[in-house]
C-alpha cells in the first residue's frame, strides 16, 4: 500500500470505528439502574450495554438478551432509546402463541420510557422503576 493508501486509512479509521459502533459509548441517560417486573428484569449499565431477562411466570425463561444502546432521543414525555441486540435466547413457541415476532441477535430495537415504565418495543413487555407499582403480578 503506498503513503496516499495508508494516510486514508488512518485518517478515516476513527469514523469507521464510530460507524460501527466501536467509538464512544453512548449515554443511556434516563435508562440507567436495574427496572423490574414480576418475573422479570432489565439491567442498564452506565456504560450503554443492558441485559433482559423474561420469564414466564413460574418456572420457564422466555427471553434472555444483551444489548448496547445506540442512541437516546429524549422528547419530554417519552423517552426512546434504540438498541442493537448482540445476544439472543428465545422460547419462539411463546412468541408464536403470542402473536409477537421473535427477533434475533443483530436486530435493532426500542425501548420506550414514559412515566417510569419502561417498554421493549419487540418484546412488548414492561419493567418499571423501582418507585412504580405497576409491573406487578
Amino acid at each position: 500500500m503506498n503513503r496516499r493508501g495508508i494516510a486514508a486509512v488512518v485518517t478515516l479509521f476513527p469514523f469507521l470505528l464510530i460507524a460501527c459502533g466501536g467509538g464512544r459509548a453512548t449515554r443511556p441517560g434516563p435508562f440507567a439502574g436495574y427496572w423490574w417486573g414480576h418475573t422479570r428484569g432489565l439491567q442498564i449499565d452506565a456504560d450503554g450495554r443492558g441485559r433482559e431477562i423474561v420469564d414466564d411466570g413460574c418456572c420457564h425463561r422466555v427471553v434472555t438478551a444483551r444489548f448496547r444502546i445506540l442512541r437516546v432521543n429524549d422528547a419530554s414525555s417519552n423517552v426512546v432509546a434504540h438498541v442493537k441486540f448482540s445476544f439472543v435466547r428465545l422460547d419462539e413457541a411463546v412468541f408464536a402463541k403470542n402473536h409477537v415476532r421473535p427477533f434475533k441477535s443483530g436486530q435493532v430495537g426500542t425501548l420506550s420510557l414514559r412515566r417510569g415504565v419502561v417498554t421493549d418495543g419487540l418484546t412488548r413487555v414492561t419493567f418499571c422503576a423501582k418507585n412504580v407499582d405497576k409491573c406487578g403480578a
